[in-house]
């Protein structure tokens, strides 16, 4: 089976960087009769946190993994007035109670005049 590619929602950041971004997990699996669906996956390849404010920076913190592992996109990062800053990469998203990959993405802002944008996104079932 292909991956789909799919459009995720820009967020506005919350001033808690400990707030859920995006997490795959569907809590019902049950299809027709006889068929049961397979977890998602969220493969992100571009990430942009965009500062809306004309006049001031700000900083952004993103991470991804679960409660006992996690590992930083950004880190308090500054992003100039009226400016961007990218993330290139490839991370896989499987959700909450997924044992491989990486799990969930959180991510705050130091105010709420920064937005995620998630510019590069595939969906997949995991096999």
């Amino acid at each position: 089976m292909q991956n789909a590619r799919i459009t995720i929602l820009p967020q506005a950041a919350n001033t808690s960087t400990t707030t859920l971004l995006l997490d795959p997990f569907i809590t019902a699996l049950t299809g027709p009769t006889g068929f049961t669906f397979n977890q998602l996956y969220v493969l992100l390849r571009h990430i942009r946190a965009v500062n809306t404010s004309s006049s001031t920076q700000y900083t952004v913190t993103m991470f991804y993994g679960n409660a006992n592992s996690l590992a930083a996109i950004w880190s308090a990062a500054p992003v100039a007035a009226s400016s961007y800053l990218d993330w290139y990469g490839e991370l896989k998203l499987t959700g909450t109670s997924a044992s491989a990959g990486f799990g969930l993405l959180w991510g705050g802002a130091s105010n709420a005049a920064i937005y995620f944008n998630f510019d590069d996104a595939e969906v997949g079932m995991q096999g």
